[in-house]
């Protein structure tokens, strides 16, 4: 089937219906046609479950030494999509292995120019800048193409496309054995010679299309000086053919030169999309889409017509969307009936003959939205009306006997689907005889059935026994799949979060609502741990403003949003405005460049009002961070940078270079850096024009491509390859600041300038600037980070993936935890009493965990401690214990006594003083305190080091409180931690071989646990509590009773620093020494990381609330953390977190067993 038009700027396209052996479906998509077929595999036009049209290619069983790996194609699906068609999906493990991409409507260069001949003039310059745009935009993914020819450019509605990265290669990825794949007219000279292909080789291809594109003839027949070649294209094919691969340009210099350095490296691969569309869209492909072509020809029936359409339709469609064929005598006698199959016919949405119709395209339901809509109403009684049909006509077929019809359940059912479940679907002749035939015989047996009632009665009594018997058997039925289905479903959700943060949140969600198993509850808590979720913004041009609010614009308007809450905050409108947008760092007032760089507009963002226009020159634009000025310069460029005032709109500085790559203002505005294509920056002050500082940024670096002032001014920013920083007011760097040196793609400083946020291929790192300690954020990113800044409380972060768009990162739990105050180095939980209690440098506090407020007056300890040439800076120091209860608190003074103070007076009620007197030089140290279950004993290590020796002597000390605090067994050659046994009557404590179980009352061991082959410590008890939970490598039930390890351990990975267990023993949370908190599913395994930042210090204790849905994380910062760990709380913070439902299409495509839900 082919579709020509008459204008210049269409092309002919070719397509043909599916063959016999041609598959109906591959994956989730439906196969309407074949767009072409080569060597590799065949490509179809098909359409996904929501109508979406794709282009399939599916990969013939021959061509797996051509077929990427899963990780290339996942890199290919990551190329930016400027001027190429996006990977979308693919699967190369499945029987028919395919790749999905992006339906580009339009024909190749190729059939453009054999039909049109060659390009010339404007029409050629933008066909070369749109390859070129395609080309930087696969190389900046870090893949080579290897096959760029003119089958392979295909010419869009909006502008050339480079499609087909079936033979594509990372740069990194290794060539196909047996010598050069690709397409010889266009391969490089040393790849025909047997080497890789490299970015060069596809330089090489880019120039060998342009001389075909230019003379319509292959590269060795168009010598390059003999075609006619504009400038700067002439310049650019010439050294795109160099012989010697590195003397061949980079694509971004190809690309830069087209567009005459008019663009930056940030808005460069947009720049190049919009010169390749910008003087004409061409209209591409005239076959619309499938749906367009149903709804043109639905929309010219008559409207009686029209109304037949719908039953007629889903008449064609069986159970399971099978598409089956109907005998025209069983259409019914509607007289529009016939009138919209011939005209069906003819639009080529229906085939057939005299003897019957069917829908000729499989993809037709999935593509045509209305009939889309007709299915999903009728589907639930489309098997109801297939027995109706085939009873019908069978009975009809057969003489019409009354052993034909339908009676009692099949009745009932033939009625309920007639009556109430059908909506489109009309009842033809012979099936309304067939009802009307059913209902009077059932008639005639009701009559006879009034004489068996009392028989009845007694036969519904065992019937209505059977029914619940059978519905308690439906339910648990319904309940082992849904738990069977959640199960998977949680199992898949972590191969999500990557690409499609928000649907894995929603899906983890969705596995929890359908059976709250534990895989379930774990994948709630890992959705809560992932700081990253997509908001749904997306648009041909995305950019993130200083603040973190988001634009999206096309050339005639602007739209400004919160990524936090998605909500608008102002829209713009106006023909031509704004081809490069900007936004204040108050979101309140927009500046926009219209698409020839000549004009500029200021635009109130709140109700739209051009405030002021200026014929400025520029492509690009940055404002000071208090809103007061803007500066409009243009890339790379020569060209003049002028500094406005926003109030008033008028110029205030112009000033000229040579070249300008970046370009910031200060804060207030006052000083103006500029950086140069030789990597010199100055700063100018603006009041004076005078150059104030200059330095020079190493020759390792490339191009500045970024110069940021820090909020208070004193720092000025650039980035190249690496990040920088100089001191502005004497022009040195400060290599000491937090990541300097570090290379990254994006960065951004928080409104208060604490905080760095850098983006790289090790994901989004959030750097303390004061502390100088950095954490991950977001570990993984599935493609480059293009922009990136924070929001204007600092407490998220926003940035753009493409594809992908906006996505919105809550970072609160890094810059803005709650804080109980001051520094820390040892700390106490009384998790049920809901307090803790803090020590660090003499002073002591004790706070509320649910109001985050101090209880009781802060406890000063006067006094310097003892030390000794052997003391280690890593004793522990300031310990401090609370009763069960939270109303008593022991502390250690720096003397070495321990003070038991009453917590909401402060009132000392006992001071336990060391058991050997002091001595010049000698050492004594308490380095832990645990009380009692009753809050009325008291276990402390003891350390004691006498004068001249470093031998220590160490014990445990227990002291009752019966009737007064008094020293009560010292048990010698013991230590902390310390783990009371439910009743207080027993207590485990540890020595050099491992745990000892000590009797309370007598002092006396009951029983030693040997654990020095894992390491001696002790993380407390087990919910049961005749297990220990010990080892420092691996985490150990240690069983108290007969004193053996139980194997395998509970925790293998290496480093466990802190562990506690849930009451009821379901889960298991550790800190590891990588200052991960991470809890497990004790009956699964599974492990969730929470969102624990290691900027806040050193975790010092962690416990969970007496119902174990909460847990509690206390750091050195003075920082604590609460979290969620049950499933109902869990689910509900996730409902608000992403605030909506999966999608239908999401649901059918991951949870197509069970039907679908809402789930918040």
């Amino acid at each position: 089937m082919t579709f020509v038009t008459g204008s210049r700027t269409q092309w002919v396209v070719a397509w043909s219906p599916l063959l016999d052996g041609d598959p109906q479906r591959i994956g989730v998509y439906t196969l309407a046609g074949r767009l072409g077929a080569g060597g590799q595999g065949v490509v179809y036009e098909a359409y996904g479950p929501a109508g979406d049209r794709v282009a399939v290619k599916v990969l013939h069983a021959g061509s797996a030494s051509l077929r990427p790996p899963d990780g290339e194609v996942r890199a290919l699906s990551r190329i930016a999509p400027f001027c190429t068609a996006r990977i979308l999906d693919f699967d190369l493990e499945a029987e028919r292995p395919y790749i999905v991409s992006e339906f580009v409507s339009g024909a190749s260069l190729r059939a453009a120019v054999q039909e049109h001949g060659p390009f010339h003039g404007d029409e050629l310059h933008r066909l070369a800048v749109g390859v070129a745009t395609a080309l930087v935009a696969v190389h900046r993914a870090g893949v080579v193409h290897r096959d760029l020819k003119p089958d392979n450019v295909l010419l869009g509605p909006d502008g050339p496309r480079v499609i087909d990265f079936g033979i594509a290669r990372l740069l990194t990825g290794s060539i196909t054995p047996g010598g050069a794949v690709g397409t010889p007219l266009y391969m490089a000279p040393e790849v025909l010679r047997g080497a890789q292909a490299g970015r060069a080789a596809d330089v090489y291809g880019w120039a060998a299309v342009m001389l075909y594109a230019a003379s319509g003839r292959p590269p060795y027949r168009a010598q390059a000086h003999t075609v006619p070649l504009p400038e700067p294209l002439r310049v650019l094919v010439d050294a795109g053919l160099a012989e010697r691969p590195e003397e061949r340009p980079a694509a971004r210099d190809l690309l830069l030169g087209l567009l005459e350095h008019r663009a930056a490296h940030g808005n460069l691969m947009e720049a190049g999309s919009r010169a390749a569309g910008v003087v004409a869209a061409r209209n591409g492909a005239v076959r619309p889409p499938l749906g367009e072509c149903a709804e043109q020809a639905f929309a010219a029936l008559p409207e009686p017509a029209q109304a037949a359409v719908p039953g007629l339709l889903v008449r064609l469609v069986g159970p399971g969307d099978q598409l089956r064929s109907a005998a025209l005598d069983e259409l019914g006698d509607d007289p529009a009936a016939p009138v919209a199959v011939e005209a069906l016919r003819r639009a080529g949405m229906l085939t057939g003959d005299a003897n019957g119709v069917r829908i000729a395209s499989p993809a037709l339901p999935v593509a045509w939205h209305r009939l889309r809509g007709w299915l999903a109403d009728e589907r639930p009684g489309l098997a109801d009306h297939e027995r109706l049909r085939d009873a019908a006509r069978a009975w009809a077929a057969n003489g019409h006997k009354d052993a034909d019809l339908h009676q009692g359940s099949a009745l009932e059912r033939d009625h309920r689907w007639a009556g109430q479940t059908r909506r489109h679907l009309r009842l033809n002749p012979v099936e309304r005889r067939f009802l009307a035939a059913s209902a009077t015989l059932a008639g005639r047996r009701r009559r006879r059935r009034a004489l068996l009632l009392s028989l009845l009665a007694a036969l519904l009594a065992v019937a209505a026994v059977l029914g619940t018997l059978a519905e308690t058997q439906r339910r648990t039925v319904t309940g082992q799949r849904d738990e069977a289905i959640a199960r998977g479903l949680a199992a898949r959700v972590p191969a999500l979060r990557l690409d499609t943060p928000t649907t894995a949140m929603q899906l983890s969600l969705a596995a929890w609502r359908l059976s709250p198993v534990p895989e379930a509850r774990l994948g709630l808590l890992a959705s809560l741990g992932q700081a990253d979720v997509s908001t749904g913004i997306d648009g041909r041009y995305v950019a993130v403003s200083a603040r973190g609010h988001v634009l999206t614009w096309d050339s005639d308007g602007v739209t400004v949003r919160d990524p936090a809450t998605r909500r608008t905050l102002g829209t713009i409108a106006s023909p031509d405005c704004c081809a490069n947008s900007f936004l204040s760092p108050d979101a309140s007032l927009l500046l926009a460049i219209d698409a020839y760089q000549y004009t500029a507009r200021l635009f109130g963002v709140r109700d739209g009002r051009l405030l002021h226009k200026l014929p400025l020159v520029g492509n690009g634009a940055v404002f000071s961070a208090r809103g007061g000025r803007a500066a409009v310069f243009t890339y790379d460029s020569g060209r003049p940078v002028s500094v406005l005032d926003l109030r008033s709109g008028t110029v205030v500085s112009t000033l000229t270079r040579k070249t300008v790559t970046a370009v910031a203002l200060s804060p207030d505005g006052s000083t103006l850096a500029l950086a140069g294509a030789d990597r010199r920056v100055e700063l100018v002050d603006l009041a004076s024009g005078r150059t104030a500082r200059a330095f020079t940024v190493p020759p390792s670096d490339d191009q500045i491509r970024a110069l940021r002032f820090t909020p208070d001014g004193r720092t000025l920013i650039t980035h190249a390859v690496e990040l920088r920083f100089w001191d502005t007011g004497t022009g040195a760097e400060r290599a000491d600041h937090a990541a300097a040196g570090e290379h990254v793609e994006s960065f951004a400083t928080d409104p208060g300038g604490r905080w760095l946020v850098t983006a790289s291929s090790q994901g989004l790192r959030l750097w303390d600037v004061r502390a100088r300690r950095s954490a991950t954020v977001v570990p993984d990113l599935p493609s480059l980070v293009e922009e990136l800044a924070f929001t204007g409380d600092g407490r998220g972060l926003a940035y753009t993936v493409r594809p992908g768009g906006v996505r919105f990162a809550d970072v609160t739990a890094w810059t803005a935890p709650d804080r109980l105050g001051g520094q820390a180095v040892q700390a106490a939980l009384a998790a049920g009493a809901g307090r803790a209690a803090t020590a660090g440098a003499g002073v002591v506090r004790v706070w509320d965990l649910r109001t985050r407020g101090q209880v009781g007056p802060t406890l000063v300890f006067q006094g310097t401690e003892a030390t000794s040439p052997c003391s280690d800076p890593n004793d522990p120091k300031h310990a401090v214990t609370l009763s069960p209860d939270g109303s008593t608190l022991a502390a250690v003074t720096p003397d070495g006594a321990v003070r038991i103070s009453d917590v909401a007076t402060g009132r000392e009620l006992a001071r336990l003083p060391r058991s050997r007197p002091r001595r010049t030089g000698d050492l004594w140290r308490v380095g832990d305190l645990t009380f009692g279950p009753d809050g009325r004993t008291l276990a402390a290590a003891t350390t004691y080091r006498a004068a001249g020796t470093c031998e220590e002597e160490r014990a445990t000390q227990l002291w009752t409180a019966t009737p007064s605090w008094r020293p009560a067994h010292t048990v010698s050659a013991t230590y902390g931690s310390f783990a009371f046994l439910p009743g207080g009557r027993e207590v485990v404590v540890r020595d050099n071989d491992g745990l000892v179980l000590i009797d309370v009352a007598s002092g006396r061991a009951v029983r030693r646990i040997t654990t020095d082959a894992i390491g001696g410590s002790l993380s407390g008890l087990a919910p049961d509590p005749r297990y220990a939970l010990t080892g420092v490598n691996a985490l150990y039930l240690a069983d108290l009773r007969t004193g053996r390890l139980i194997e395998p351990p509970l925790v293998s990975e290496a480093g466990i620093d802190a562990a506690a267990a849930s009451p009821d023993g379901s889960t298991l949370a550790t800190v590891d020494r990588d200052q991960r908190v991470r809890v497990r599913d004790t009956s699964t395994g599974q492990v969730a990381d929470l969102p624990f930042p290691g900027t806040a210090g050193p975790v010092l204790a962690l416990s969970f609330s007496p119902d174990g849905r909460t847990l509690y994380v206390l750091t050195g910062d003075g920082v604590l953390f609460t979290y969620v760990t049950d499933g109902p709380r869990a689910a509900a913070l996730l409902c608000t977190r992403v605030g909506g439902h999966p999608s239908r299409t999401d649901w059918s495509r991951y949870v197509p067993d069970a039907p679908y839900r809402e789930l918040c």
